[in-house]
């Protein structure tokens, strides 16, 4: 598997083994949390976090080229791709709409820079990750995979 590495420190809660399993992974801006589909323990096996933006000053003229939204996108891809690789298969869901979804930006990050992870990738569907809850999200998780 390659995957192109910007940052090396994953900032993470304390992980349970992915190895094998099936993940369900909820894509925020700033974080993605990672439960295991048939261990039916709704605390996440796994929290990986952004890496903190680096002000960078920037012209107005230049602004469009490099949205605050966008910095380090690539390192916390990065590292989600990595913890995931283990993964027999990756449920994921986003939240919002277009380009504010995670889950779509995530998904054209591995295709982009052609990592197999994406193939063992099931689009869970938009979610409003603030309204519902952990147990919510597992069980409507097992509903997609039951229809895969």
């Amino acid at each position: 598997m390659y995957v192109s590495f910007y940052s090396c420190g994953m900032n993470e809660s304390q992980s349970r083994s992915l190895k094998d399993r099936v993940a369900v992974v909820a894509l925020e801006h700033d974080e993605s949390r990672v439960w295991l589909l048939h261990e039916g323990e709704a605390v996440p096996a796994v929290t990986v976090m952004r890496p903190d933006a680096e002000l960078i000053h920037v012209r107005e003229g230049q602004e469009r080229h490099l949205h605050s939204t966008e910095a380090n996108e690539n390192s916390y891809f990065a590292d989600l791709a990595l913890k995931l690789a283990s993964s027999s298969n990756i449920i994921l869901f986003g939240h919002g709409k277009g380009n504010s979804n995670m889950k779509n930006k995530f998904l054209g990050y591995l295709h982009d820079h052609r990592i197999p992870l994406i193939n063992r990738c099931v689009d869970g569907g938009t979610v409003d990750l603030s309204a519902v809850s952990d147990k919510q999200l597992l069980a409507l998780a097992k509903q997609v995979w039951e229809r895969q």
